[in-house]
């Protein structure tokens, strides 16, 4: 018998934390239902430096976030609906998840299909995507389903600002993105999320089971911290313009695991005595502190 789990809860860190949870100890086929608040979710292997405008996701307080999987970073919000097939491994067919995907969607008025890795389209553009991953006891199948999306807060998290960059990891591919509701109008989420339950009830069954959020709030916390969305990136070479006192200075960071181990200076700048000072304020720091326009104020005093 099959298992439908629905999340009633925004919270991206909780949301993946139910599914991790789902991971390790369902039983049986469980479809997991989720949706976020704005939020840039990047790949397992990804540099979010390369990928997310940190200063613009702040700025609107959108949330970073790291998933479990691989694949390209992408953009939630309350327009996109996400979903997860947890299925154990004797019983796990891509081929049959994605035929139940396909098919509500088609019974939703959108020729849907699915190109590339894990593309899935419409009339040529990218209306979702999907990653995966396996362990001993299951697989896991997700993705998501752009349904009316905030396609301008999208391509503005997802650019990076101008900042110079030399940087490992895995790129996201850039393509056309569109919404369900370009194509039929009055599709909203809810519909597909019910399709969606409706599809996956009459191949697996579909027992309701409760979204307890005491039982994630642990996991949640891992997912929400530094350590966990920073500290994955790839070293990477960051460069950043600073102005102290009319002077015009480029540090060159050297960055591990999110945090600055390193830092050259380099400019016409007249002070001599600047690196040495800063020099002892920025080692060590979270390069995400130093990507945010803000941190000039810890300068100040120079």
């Amino acid at each position: 018998m099959g298992n439908i789990l629905t999340s009633t809860q925004h919270d991206p860190y909780l949301n993946l934390a139910a599914e991790e949870y789902l991971l390790e100890r369902a039983n049986s086929p469980t479809l997991y239902l989720w949706i976020n608040s704005p939020s840039v979710i990047v790949g397992k292997h990804q540099n979010i430096f390369k990928e997310v405008d940190l200063n613009f996701i702040a700025a609107k307080g959108i949330h970073a976030v790291r998933r479990t999987t691989g694949g390209g970073a992408v953009y939630h919000d309350l327009g996109n609906l996400n979903y997860s097939f947890v299925i154990p491994n004797s019983l796990y067919d891509l081929n049959k998840q994605n035929g139940i995907l396909i098919d509500s969607l088609k019974k939703l008025g959108i020729a849907a299909y699915f190109s590339g890795r894990n593309d899935i389209l419409a009339d040529g553009k990218k209306i979702g995507g999907e990653a995966y991953k396996k362990t001993a006891k299951n697989g896991l199948h997700h993705g998501t389903i752009l349904v009316d999306l905030d396609m301008a807060a999208a391509q503005s998290a997802l650019t990076p600002s101008a900042v110079k960059l030399a940087a490992k990891g895995v790129d996201s591919v850039r393509a056309r993105i569109a919404n369900i509701t370009d194509f039929v109008p009055e599709v909203n989420v809810r519909n597909v999320a019910d399709t969606l339950a409706e599809n996956f009830t009459a191949e697996y069954g579909g027992a309701v089971i409760p979204f307890r959020s005491q039982d994630y709030r642990e996991r949640a916390a891992k997912f929400a911290s530094d350590d966990w969305i920073f500290g994955n990136d790839p070293p990477c070479s960051l460069e950043l313009p600073l102005r102290i006192n009319g002077e015009n200075i480029e540090l060159q960071l050297q960055i591990h695991g999110g945090i600055v181990s390193s830092v050259n200076f380099y400019g016409d700048f007249i002070d001599a005595s600047l690196p040495d000072k800063l020099r002892p304020v920025i080692v060590g720091k979270k390069a995400s502190e130093l990507t945010d326009l803000s941190f000039q104020n810890l300068f100040v005093k120079f």
